[in-house]
């Protein structure tokens, strides 16, 4: 790991999240996903939602809180982390767990976790992290079995495997 931090399996954890499109079906998976922090407020009755997150907002900005800067420091990992992925990726290529098609997608996503081409691990603004992840989404956008997954989720509310 960089200067003795395990980051592989933060790393897998992330990859698979994301890539397996994971979601929670309660607050309490949410939080073992990392998607909620323990300190965050949950409700119990879905009826009052909205009435219980207005409030929340409203008192939010009634002490004067303000979105939260960009960080700073982040780092990015580099091409280590990318080959890493990409070995998995195939690995679960050849085992038949994912499509041609899902390769593609996970070699996007394998490439904004590592945080690009970087030879060697480096420390970056979240700026860097948000323009490579556009990049991903756009050129993917303009993939015909992209579209065709959005289309497929649209008209059925299922994922598409093609």
């Amino acid at each position: 790991g960089v200067k003795g931090v395990e980051y592989q399996p933060f790393i897998q954890k992330v990859f698979e999240t994301i890539g397996m499109a994971k979601v929670a079906g309660s607050a309490m998976e949410a939080q073992k996903l990392d998607l909620l922090r323990e300190s965050d407020l949950i409700s119990m009755n879905s009826g009052r939602l909205i009435g219980e997150a207005k409030k929340t907002v409203l008192a939010l900005v009634s002490q004067g809180h303000r979105r939260r800067p960009m960080q700073e420091k982040m780092l990015a990992l580099g091409t280590d982390v990318y080959s890493l992925i990409l070995v998995g990726l195939d690995q679960m290529h050849e085992a038949g767990y994912i499509t041609d098609y899902d390769r593609v997608v996970g070699t996007k996503l394998a490439f904004v976790i590592a945080g690009g081409n970087l030879t060697a691990p480096q420390v970056v603004d979240e700026q860097y992290f948000l323009d490579l992840e556009r990049e991903a989404f756009l050129s993917l956008c303009g993939e015909k079995r992209t579209q065709e997954r959005m289309v497929h989720m649209l008209e059925t509310g299922k994922p598409l495997r093609n």
